[in-house]
């Protein structure tokens, strides 16, 4: 099947039948709308990088392509911070991570705080689009993509104290920090109470469409930069990436791109959706996101 593309309420010729008709799928009650919002304070300079919020190791380094795991691990969060600590401290106490599992199923976790030693077992699971539908709590052990992570529940700093991050358990942690940079899929950072992310995996059984985006870049500097930005995503989970390129711009201090809503892919169940900026100098640069995705449940 060819990839789709919104046109108004209709689709371009070709495409799967059941797909014709776009206002009867997405204006349901069962139609779930999801705002993305990605911010990467140190842009790569070297190419295109993944607009999130990862904070390195070495506090400084430029931003990295976010790395998918191949296979289901076992979900840990944890902050750099000794006062994100459950009902005791002054910044985070508990985080919700929205995940996929290993058949891209979609949950929601929910984690108490225990400062900067990583946590496995939640509070809580429970299906996001089907409240009746819960997992008793115990380590995630098939964690398969992150799609989102906010804190909903603080101290008196009313916000997180630290970077949070969501991370494979099997990675080493020093003072918070998770050391092995590609088993870090999201994070939470300092002040946000919600993940700077701008990767998404459509959940099984559903479709998406990104029905609004807008992405930019600032710089502080007095160099002008030459800014590139676009949106990646697989057809499905077959792993690879296609470009939709937003727009670029000459030398300047700020850019920025859009997507017309009425010219928008339609995404199959399990496709991977991440947005990528690139400029030409990381200098005091940073690139920010904000989208809004709709998805749906497939009909049978």
């Amino acid at each position: 099947m060819p990839f789709q593309f919104a046109v108004g309420p209709e689709l371009c010729t070709g495409m799967n039948p059941s797909l014709l008709n776009l206002s009867t799928h997405i204006n349901r009650n069962d139609a779930q709308y999801i705002l993305l919002q990605g911010r990467c304070p140190l842009p790569n300079a070297a190419g295109f990088t993944d607009i999130w919020g990862y904070v390195s190791t070495s506090g400084g380094a430029a931003q990295p392509i976010r790395a998918n795991p191949a296979s289901g691990f076992t979900l840990a969060v944890v902050s750099d911070s000794v006062a994100d600590v459950n009902t005791s401290g002054t910044g985070a106490w508990i985080v919700t991570v929205f995940y996929l599992d290993s058949s891209y199923n979609p949950w929601v976790a929910t984690f108490a705080l225990n400062g900067q030693t990583a946590v496995t077992v939640p509070t809580s699971i429970v299906n996001p689009f089907n409240a009746a539908q819960t997992i008793t709590p115990a380590a995630i052990a098939n964690c398969f993509r992150i799609n989102g992570m906010e804190v909903t529940a603080v101290g008196t700093g009313t916000v997180n104290a630290g970077n949070i991050y969501a991370y494979d358990n099997s990675a080493t942690v020093t003072a918070g920090v998770p050391q092995t940079a590609a088993k870090v899929y999201d994070c939470i950072l300092i002040g946000d109470n919600l993940h700077s992310n701008s990767q998404f995996t459509i959940p099984a059984n559903y479709y998406g469409m990104v029905i609004q985006i807008s992405m930019n870049y600032t710089s502080a500097a007095s160099t002008v930069l030459q800014g590139k930005m676009r949106v990646q995503f697989t057809k499905g989970n077959n792993g690879i990436y296609i470009p939709l390129y937003l727009g670029s711009t000459g030398t300047a201090n700020d850019g920025d791109a859009a997507i017309d809503p009425c010219f928008a892919p339609i995404f199959q169940p399990q496709s991977e959706l991440r947005a990528q900026a690139y400029v030409s100098s990381a200098t005091a640069c940073e690139t920010q996101l904000l989208a809004a995705l709709v998805i749906w449940p497939t009909l049978s």
